[in-house]
């Protein structure tokens, strides 16, 4: 088996994205918009997770290849926010605060930011709108996990697959538990690190492992499952659904609450193939998806090129700003997959080969 474009997942990503521009342009319905992060966590792990598994199934899985396009994928846009981003600071941000500015550039460019805005700061404190790189805490989180997470897969593959299994779902619980635990006692901490994020991660993961090897463990033949799938579905969405609408910041979070939107997430993963309703709703218009990732990364370079959070007394800017804010490098770079897939359904024949959906994946 291997790994196959779906356009049901291009949907998911917008069903994520635009409730977390709304939250944090101030809408009241979408007080919970925040958990788009996690959905994307759960993405992010089940996709590439899939890549990998690919490749270890074939033998070519190659270290340096991975994290050779992880670096082409992701380097030339961060670095190209952080020239663009280093004259307005220069010019705006009084001494103190153009310090801690360069302390950001160098923790971005070691994928430790995360690390740094932990050790300074909440994420939803006001001194947050003073710090253009705030939202490569992410992009941190992702990246650490893709330097370990491998490793971990090659040093395991000997054991079988099962025992990889084992030790992910062990360390989704201890993750978890730590994570729950965090949100009340060390919120920041928990919000930043990869430790109380893992988990996330780790449930794309077992989605991933559990779409490959499902015909082991059913007999798909003897009884019709669509309306499972139907059900399975529905019920995702509805979960994150219900968390956009009523979480709201006073939510610890990422603590046992944050199992409504990520479980949501594995359950469209899951069940949201082929013909279903929840397939056709999120997949079934590709061209549009295609035309509003592209708008919205547009929005986020012009954004970046004329950086919102340093800019507080323009008020022509403030949706803007709102927008920008709501951009984390998480959805920004899984958003960058859509648009390489979505684009190519549109200008092509409308179907994507293996290789095209790899060549997104890697870029």
């Amino acid at each position: 088996m291997t790994t196959i474009y779906r356009p049901e997942i291009d949907g998911l990503r917008a069903v994520a994205v635009l409730p977390v521009i709304l939250f944090h342009a101030g809408f009241s319905w979408f007080s919970g918009g925040f958990v788009g992060v996690d959905v994307f966590f759960v993405i992010s792990g089940y996709l590439i997770t899939s890549i990998i598994l690919d490749d270890l199934h074939q033998g070519t899985f190659s270290l340096a290849q991975f994290y050779e396009r992880r670096a082409r994928r992701i380097l030339p846009a961060l670095f190209f926010v952080m020239a663009v981003c280093i004259p307005f600071a220069w010019i705006l941000l009084i001494p103190r605060d153009l310090k801690d500015f360069g302390e950001s550039l160098a923790a971005v460019a070691t994928f430790s930011s995360n690390i740094l805005f932990w050790l300074e700061s909440g994420y939803f404190a006001t001194e947050a709108g003073l710090k253009p790189l705030l939202h490569t805490w992410s992009l941190a989180v992702e990246e650490q996990y893709y330097i370990l997470f491998p490793l971990l897969l090659m040093i395991c593959w000997r054991f079988g697959v099962r025992w990889i299994v084992v030790i992910i779902v062990l360390g989704l619980l201890v993750s978890l538990a730590t994570a729950h635990w965090g949100a009340y006692h060390k919120p920041d901490a928990t919000f930043y690190l990869l430790p109380t994020r893992g988990w996330e991660l780790f449930l794309g993961a077992l989605a991933a492992f559990y779409l490959r090897h499902k015909s082991r463990l059913l007999d798909n033949k003897s009884v019709d499952r669509s309306w499972v799938q139907e059900l399975i579905g529905i019920t995702g969405l509805t979960l994150i659904i219900i968390a956009i609408v009523c979480f709201d910041r006073s939510i610890p979070f990422p603590s046992l609450f944050a199992l409504l939107p990520t479980v949501g997430t594995v359950l469209i993963i899951l069940g949201a193939q082929g013909g279903t309703m929840v397939a056709r709703v999120l997949g079934g218009h590709t061209r549009l998806d295609s035309v509003f990732a592209g708008r919205l990364v547009l929005l986020d370079v012009v954004v970046e090129a004329v950086p919102g959070r340093l800019l507080d007394n323009h008020a022509a800017i403030d949706l803007a700003r709102s927008t920008h804010a709501g951009l984390d490098a998480i959805e920004l770079e899984s958003l960058h997959l859509g648009c390489i897939a979505s684009t190519r359904r549109f200008f092509g024949n409308g179907k994507l080969s293996k290789k095209d959906w790899r060549d997104a994946l890697a870029e």
